[in-house]
């Protein structure tokens, strides 16, 4: 399966720390479309504007957990 690394990609966490974590991890995979949210509310706004190929989410989260926007953005 060959991968873009063109393809956007949304980070959802609560804790910076690891936005940066991931992210950095992500560029050094060659990824450079990196978008990211502080919560589910804010990336559930980022998904009705960009078509991402990749969501890494964390799960608990306030106000509005990880599981919610995948399911309500369609997805």
């Amino acid at each position: 399966m060959a991968v873009d690394p063109s393809m956007p990609i949304l980070v959802v966490d609560d804790y910076n720390t690891m936005i940066r974590i991931i992210r950095n991890l992500l560029r050094q995979l060659g990824f450079e479309d990196v978008d990211d949210a502080p919560d589910g509310s804010i990336a559930l706004s980022k998904m009705h504007i960009k078509r991402y190929g990749l969501i890494i989410s964390d799960w608990n989260m306030e106000p509005m957990t990880g599981y919610y926007p995948p399911c309500r953005s369609g997805g």
